[in-house]
């Protein structure tokens, strides 16, 4: 274990129209300023009184039109709310633009039943979509997508384009070939990114992010996070914001800092697995927290779902984990054969203090 200057810091986790009335009536012919009556009103009313949106369409593709086609027009001819239903055993190849506020649902009985491979390029791209977290890209697959042109490999969701919600969905073998953030998901946006149920497998970046890069906060859960790579920071995973990661493994990713998960040091970890992830040339073999202002929290709430940190390496510092802020152990967790290769903590390697609620069998900190 090692610590630099030891300060005493309180952890405090935080993550935590009316309806638009009539114009004026005008006044009428020899009766200034008299409103109409009876049918007059009425007749009036109805052509000023806003029309109610359309309900929201469950459409399935293939099926009628404009899903008669391809999935692209399908997307395209679709109202904002609409949910668009990919029917099972479908294998796509376009790339799609999303353009429309619609929940893409896979039809099959797992994320493998809808296929989403492009032959060249980006699979999925969401630009200027008024999305809410109600919004849903669930039970599907994207896979063997690389992307050469920018940030992304397999899905990019751009600045102007709220993030939908992650549900389900299998995230594997995408690449992002240039100097670019995220080989599996890439979201521009500096909100929330939700990610639940799903798994990010084998995607590739020669910058940071292997599996997923995300410019604000995360919250992901019941996932696993397994074989990415990057060539920067962040094997498996990359934030901007705040990280919340709960009932989640982490395997075998790589990256030349923080193999497992890198952020700026706000993370809350529960019930999280993190095993033979990798920092090649710097700090943090399975997590890596640079901002000294935030602490990490190891959350444990059972002995058989602990928080685990194992066999994780890295050339540098903190072989299973680095922060220059400090550590909050809550529960009984495990953390044993972290290596520090050539640096300081093979377990830890910790800036400020550690607190510990739970007198864990500490191997190597």
């Amino acid at each position: 274990m090692r610590f630099g200057s030891r300060l005493v810091i309180t952890v405090v986790t935080a993550f935590g129209l009316a309806a638009p009335g009539l114009a004026p009536v005008a006044a009428q012919d020899g009766d200034p300023g008299q409103a109409p009556a009876g049918a007059d009103l009425l007749e009036a009313a109805l052509v000023l009184a806003p029309a109610a949106p359309a309900a929201p369409v469950t459409r399935n593709y293939p099926g009628g039109a404009p899903c008669n086609s391809t999935l692209q027009a399908c997307i395209s001819g679709s109202a904002d709310g609409d949910t668009v239903v990919i029917a099972a055993n479908t294998y796509l190849t376009a790339s799609l633009s999303i353009t429309r506020a619609v929940n893409l649902v896979g039809g099959g009985p797992l994320p493998s039943s809808v296929k989403l491979r492009p032959t060249s390029g980006r699979m999925l791209t969401y630009s200027g979509v008024a999305l809410t977290a109600t919004y849903v890209l669930s039970n599907v697959m994207v896979e063997n997508a690389v992307n050469s042109s920018g940030s992304g490999g397999g899905i990019r969701i751009n600045g102007d384009a709220p993030p939908p919600l992650f549900y389900g969905i299998v995230i594997s073998n995408n690449q992002a070939t240039v100097a670019s953030l995220g080989g599996g998901i890439r979201v521009i946006t500096p909100m929330t990114v939700t990610i639940l149920n799903s798994v990010i497998f084998s995607n590739t970046t020669v910058g940071d992010g292997g599996g997923i890069s995300v410019a604000g906060s995360l919250y992901m859960e019941n996932s696993r996070v397994e074989a990415n790579t990057a060539g920067g920071a962040g094997g498996g995973v990359i934030a901007d914001g705040a990280i919340v990661i709960s009932n989640t493994r982490f395997i075998s990713n790589t990256a030349n800092t923080g193999g497992g998960l890198h952020g700026p040091g706000g993370m809350t970890l529960t019930n999280a697995f993190f095993d033979k992830n990798v920092a090649l040339t710097g700090s943090g073999g399975a997590i890596f927290a640079l901002n000294s202002s935030f602490t990490v929290a190891l959350v444990s709430t059972s002995f058989v779902s602990r928080t685990q940190i194992i066999n994780n390496s890295a050339s540098a510092h903190g072989g299973g984990l680095y922060t220059n802020g400090g550590v909050f152990i809550k529960g009984e967790g495990r953390f044993s054969n972290n290596k520090a290769l050539n640096g300081e903590g093979g377990g830890f390697y910790i800036g400020r203090n550690l607190v510990d609620d739970f007198p864990n069998n500490v191997d190597n900190i």
